[in-house]
């Protein structure tokens, strides 16, 4: 198989060997590692991340308490900011779990999801479109 795999990014475009699979995963692994180093790819568990919101945290209980012409606006508040949390949650989960596995795959490790094998490849093409990040494989004649 003759092909490359071409990355455009900020500062152009980079070429590496995808002429087998083999060649491919470990071309993406540099291109991982290079990620890692040069920060465009981070552990966010260094962002702080605070649910502190009094209005997500009132109970149903609560909201009995209050006055009546506040209560339905209160629950509409309170309804947002937990869908707000959850939907931050998920996402944050989501980059902790694609983290792990970009971590694992650098160190030479095979991460998995699901019984389901992840690669350096297949994280590269979760990320493709992204700011400064275009990956695409190309024939080579």
């Amino acid at each position: 198989m003759n092909r490359i795999l071409v990355w455009k990014h900020k500062y152009g475009e980079s070429y590496y060997d995808a002429s087998t699979d083999e060649a491919l995963e470990k071309s993406a692994c540099k291109i991982l590692n290079t990620l890692v180093k040069d920060g465009w790819i981070y552990d966010p568990g260094t962002l702080y991340v605070s649910w502190d919101d009094d209005v997500a945290d009132l109970t149903d209980e609560d909201l009995e308490k209050m006055p009546d012409s506040l209560r339905a606006t209160i629950c509409e508040q309170r309804d947002r900011a937990r869908r707000t949390r959850d939907r931050e949650t998920a996402f944050y989960d989501k980059e902790v779990e694609s983290w792990t596995h970009v971590n694992m795959l650098v160190r030479g490790e095979t991460p998995s999801r699901d019984g389901h094998r992840i690669t350096a490849w297949g994280v590269l093409q979760e990320r493709d479109g992204y700011e400064y990040e275009d990956y695409s494989l190309h024939k080579v004649e």
